[in-house]
């Protein structure tokens, strides 16, 4: 078996925890999609602890509900530093707080990584971060960003000149999209 797609399917947190069980012992899953289920933080804390010695993974999706506390980012952090295979990342409904900068630090030198989404659940956040990944990915080809955003324009006052100019200077990037979620 090499994709597990268990999406809609109520699985709480005890499911959360088998789920857990069975990437710890299976070697061949290189991809996983956990998209609307029930299990919340400490559910996801135990998926993400299952990944971090893992390095085959092509496509992960989380589409949950759920926020990413420190303890999750750090275990995605560590699994996403030594994942040279991973093409697809979803957290998209993942409320990613003051971690995503973090995360996106790691991504921007992603060499496989082309599809990216991400729900970032924080009123202002440095685009800066999402910038430098535009810029310093060089084979990111979807980028999907939404979250709750309190500025004068949509990315802060400068932050749509900052877009255009490292949009124009990548050359794989073939989708964005940019949603306040307000």
């Amino acid at each position: 078996m090499t994709c597990l797609s268990l999406s809609s399917n109520m699985i709480d947190n005890d499911g959360a925890y088998e789920i857990s069980s069975l990437l710890k012992k299976n070697t061949t899953i290189s991809e996983i999609y956990l998209e609307a289920n029930r299990f919340r933080e400490e559910g996801l804390l135990q998926i993400t602890e299952s990944l971090k010695d893992k390095k085959n993974f092509s496509a992960i999706s989380f589409k949950n509900e759920i926020i990413i506390t420190s303890y999750i980012a750090h275990n995605l952090i560590s699994f996403l530093g030594q994942s040279t295979n991973l093409k697809k990342l979803s957290l998209s409904f993942s409320y990613i707080n003051q971690e995503y900068e973090k995360i996106m630090n790691v991504l921007k030198d992603h060499k496989n990584l082309k599809s990216l989404e991400l729900y970032i659940y924080e009123k202002s956040y440095n685009i800066s971060a999402i910038t430098s990944l535009i810029e310093n990915n060089t084979v990111l080809t979807s980028l999907s960003i939404q979250g709750q955003l309190v500025t004068s324009t949509p990315f802060g006052f400068n932050a749509p000149i900052e877009l255009e100019e490292c949009i124009l200077r990548n050359t794989t990037l073939t989708s964005l999209n940019m949603q306040t979620g307000e």
